[in-house]
């Protein structure tokens, strides 16, 4: 039987399906994906994949629909991106009571407010999350990972998923993109030194 991994995104963002192409789609888990909303980043035509659910309505019509999601799925596992939005707090608050294990995707790097009551504040909210010892730190790197054990995470529960871009997307835009001579021309630069 296949773990169940249920993985919560912001919106989609190109970054964001090469992440399901090149490593969720290849771990061998059955996954769910569930997206905050479809308030698209760039000006790309992207497809959401198969079965992915959107999150729309209120606080209270975005739980009802995301319970029912997870009820549903029944993950062994939970991704969620940020721990911030509503989206992401009711996942969170669902993976805590019912034992779920979970790990949190940021690239936040460590920030540590000015105002030493904002900054209590946080600490507090922070590590009543990442306090459990079914959460697990997921940062884009190592100020982010700073993040993560500054508030709560021991080192053992956090892993370092880089952030990377897809080689083979830029290649694409490279071959497709206009010679440094017909830029040249098109921009009336034909005796101007160009880059």
């Amino acid at each position: 039987m296949h773990k169940k991994v249920f993985v919560l995104f912001v919106e989609p963002m190109l970054y964001g399906l090469d992440m399901i192409n090149e490593v969720y789609n290849k771990s061998g888990f059955e996954l769910q994906y569930y997206y905050c909303g479809v308030g698209i980043t760039g000006k790309d035509n992207l497809e959401l994949p198969n079965g992915a659910v959107v999150g729309s309505g209120d606080k209270r019509s975005r739980k009802k629909k995301l319970y029912k999601v997870l009820d549903d799925f029944r993950p062994d596992f939970c991704v969620v991106n940020g721990y911030t939005g509503i989206d992401q707090t009711i996942v969170i608050k669902y993976c805590i009571r019912k034992r779920i294990p979970f790990g949190i995707d940021s690239d936040t790097p460590l920030h540590i407010p000015c105002n030493p009551i904002i900054a209590l504040a946080k600490k507090i909210y922070l590590f009543s999350i990442f306090h459990h010892t079914f959460c697990y730190g997921i940062p884009g790197g190592t100020l982010q990972q700073k993040n993560f054990e500054y508030y709560g995470i021991p080192k053992e529960r956090i892993f370092i998923r880089p952030m990377s871009v897809s080689v083979k997307r830029i290649r694409k835009v490279f071959e497709e993109s206009p010679s440094k001579k017909e830029l040249q021309e098109k921009f009336n630069l034909k005796d101007k030194k160009t880059v």
